[in-house]
């Protein structure tokens, strides 16, 4: 007598799983940009506005630009100090905040390239115009120039 075929189910378990999407719990460490070409005008760790990220100064309206690839996580105004605000998720080690700005181009759930417009810049604490610019990393502030380029 010959063997039993197999069922369905059997057959079903025995293929292999497609390979998961990537997720950005597996993506490296980002490789960062600034997100616009600009003076420190507030160093990290200043008294004045959060001191958890660098004010970046430059033109009213100007481009904000994503540091790295990722997830919008935030996008809004209902976080004090920050004026409207977006946090892209880059993996789940990295977070980028980019507040102050005076117009948000993406919303909460948008995936963003390096380099995609995110936001148009506005005035800091200091009436003058300047992105506040974090990077963060397992929750904590990080100071932003030692991961920025020269």
């Amino acid at each position: 007598m010959g063997a039993a075929p197999a069922s369905a189910a059997q057959s079903a378990a025995s293929r292999p799983s497609p390979a998961p999407p990537p997720s950005l719990a597996v993506l490296p460490a980002p490789t960062w940009q600034w997100p616009i070409r600009g003076t420190v005008v507030s160093p990290y760790g200043a008294a004045q506005g959060t001191g958890s990220g660098v004010g970046i100064g430059g033109q009213l309206g100007a481009d904000i630009r994503a540091s790295a690839a990722g997830q919008v996580v935030y996008a809004g105004d209902g976080l004090a100090a920050y004026g409207n605000l977006v946090i892209i998720k880059h993996n789940d080690t990295f977070l980028s905040a980019y507040g102050h700005n005076d117009e948000l181009v993406v919303g909460e759930g948008d995936a963003v390239r390096q380099g995609d417009v995110i936001a148009r810049m506005g005035m800091g604490p200091e009436r003058q115009p300047q992105v506040h610019f974090e990077i963060r990393r397992n929750g904590t502030p990080v100071d932003p120039l030692g991961y920025l380029p020269n």
